[in-house]
């Protein structure tokens, strides 16, 4: 029983670095689909 919830503590770690790895790279996107938006409005002004 113990050991299984240490399985289950190492999955879970590895699937948080994993999601933390993913919301790092969707976080890049967004700041570059910002800066874009930011330099077109300035263009219009």
């Amino acid at each position: 029983m113990e050991r299984s919830w240490e399985n289950f503590g190492i999955l879970l770690k590895k699937e948080r670095q994993r999601n933390q790895m993913s919301r790092k790279e969707l976080a890049e996107k967004i700041n570059k689909k910002e800066a874009t938006i930011i330099s077109w409005e300035q263009g219009i002004r």
